[in-house]
């Protein structure tokens, strides 16, 4: 029954994966936490990784013309940083914990989105400190749980860029 279990949910997080690429990002998040129902949490990001870096390369190659380089280069640096930190705590943080995080990612994130003015359709600029703080984050968040969606959407998703753009970004950035 476990192994039925495992391969159960192995399948459900997968199709999850799919549905994150191919247009339903929300759904990329819930990955990790379904495959974490059976073994731990560190353990699903960690099989998980080629499922998404492999999906990543064909976006990358599709949208590779509709780079934005001055908000790549912001957004580089502090996922650079935020993936240093996640990989020089991973022998400290428990499964509790990133367990803990997702969950406090997925309440921010849609508490923030609940309460953000929908009357400003100004979009806002790239602020590097911003841009800095939310890659950061998402760096993290996107190596121990593959969650750095939502805080890289934060700082993305009010600047109005167009559709094709925030597509190849959001495949070119190791965030599901």
């Amino acid at each position: 029954m476990e192994g039925f279990a495992f391969w159960s949910l192995a399948v459900l997080a997968a199709f999850c994966v799919g549905l994150s690429k191919g247009g339903a990002p929300a759904f990329g998040a819930l990955a990790v936490p379904i495959l974490s129902l059976t073994i731990s949490s560190v353990a699903a990001a960690g099989l998980l990784l080629p499922v998404f870096v492999f999906s990543d390369v064909f976006g990358v190659w599709a949208y590779r013309k509709y780079a934005n380089w001055a908000i790549l280069r912001i957004a580089v640096i502090g996922i650079v940083i935020g993936t240093g930190i996640g990989w020089a705590t991973a022998h400290i943080v428990s499964d509790n914990f990133v367990r803990v995080l997702i969950g406090v990612i997925g309440f921010t994130f849609s508490l923030y989105f609940l309460l953000r003015s929908r009357a400003n359709t100004q979009a806002t600029s790239a602020g590097r400190t911003a841009g800095l703080f939310w890659t950061t984050i998402a760096g993290f968040t996107g190596f121990v749980s593959h969650a750095g969606a939502p805080p890289w959407q934060v700082w993305v998703l009010p600047q109005k860029l167009t559709k094709k753009w925030y597509l190849q970004a959001r495949r070119l950035l190791p965030l599901p």
